[in-house]
């Protein structure tokens, strides 16, 4: 059965919506940060903010998608981290993956792959060594 037009039309007046996207989100979740838990957020921001909230895929795989009801074109910024404390906050040393085209005009549906990687190690600091003093 068709849905009638004129009640979705109605819909849209009412909730303001002129313009919608639709974000598709590939991302890839290193085993290392899986196995630390959390939950993978996929957001919007920018002019227009959203954000889905989804558990971490066993396999580290996940493509989904984040709609966006907004005015045309706005500027936008696309990433995926994981709340790995369950505060439902980013915090700078949760893992974080950006899309690579920074911010940018969003002006039709869109895929991003983004791959959330285990911070890298610091390398141990150089051992010592102990230099004979010289007397003169």
């Amino acid at each position: 059965m068709r849905t009638p037009l004129v009640p979705l039309l109605a819909l849209a007046a009412l909730t303001g919506c002129s313009y919608a996207y639709e974000i598709t989100y590939e991302v890839t979740v290193a085993p290392t940060l899986v196995a630390q838990g959390g939950s993978l957020n996929l957001e919007l921001q920018g002019q227009e903010r959203n954000r889905k909230v989804l558990p971490l895929p066993p396999d580290g795989k996940v493509t989904a998608s984040l709609g966006s009801c907004c005015s045309p074109e706005p500027r936008v910024q696309l990433l995926a981290w994981i709340d790995q404390n369950g505060d439902n906050e980013r915090q700078a040393d949760e893992p974080v993956a950006w899309d690579s085209r920074g911010e940018f005009k969003l002006t039709e549906d869109t895929t991003t792959r983004l791959r959330l990687e285990a911070p890298a190690q610091a390398a141990p600091p150089e051992p010592k060594v102990d230099t004979p003093a010289t007397g003169e």
